[in-house]
């Protein structure tokens, strides 16, 4: 591991930055589990539902491609998916050798109480702190995020 350094007005070093960054993506990870367990579906699903949600639709082969799953585990998701009552098919009409899938209320509902139990802790964190001290936090993160993205 790299070593760490100091920031350059001398505060907070980016070492113990990184370490809380890699614990809030733990603690990330071990709530989406709970989550998932407590509204009795599985972490694949809360994650594809929640991108059908996100997007309004999807296309099995787009939920493939975000999901980096094969052919036959995503008809398996859909599968599961539809006998929980989170999403249902309809004929793409723009491809209709291929299908739309979109969120029922149920859905909706449920990963509008995932994402309430997910903002509910930020906020307790966060809300002490001042707007300027949020402002530099969400660029931060962003910036954080912006590489993530561009790393191989």
């Amino acid at each position: 591991m790299k070593e760490s350094t100091t920031s350059s007005d001398g505060g907070t070093r980016v070492g113990e930055v990184q370490e809380a960054l890699i614990r809030l993506v733990r603690a990330t990870e071990s709530m989406r589990a709970r989550q998932a367990a407590k509204a009795g579906i599985g972490v694949t699903e809360m994650r594809a539902l929640a991108r059908i949600v996100e997007r309004g639709h999807e296309t099995p082969k787009e939920l493939a491609a975000s999901l980096e799953l094969s052919t036959g585990a995503t008809t398996a998701l859909i599968d599961r998916m539809e006998s929980l009552g989170v999403i249902v098919r309809q004929p793409n009409h723009q491809d209709r050798r291929s299908l739309t899938l979109l969120p029922t209320a149920h859905g909706e509902t449920l990963m509008e109480t995932i994402r309430e139990a997910f903002v509910e802790p930020m906020d307790a964190a966060l809300g002490t702190t001042g707007d300027a001290a949020l402002q530099r936090i969400a660029s931060t993160l962003a910036a954080v995020a912006d590489h993530f993205d561009q790393a191989g």
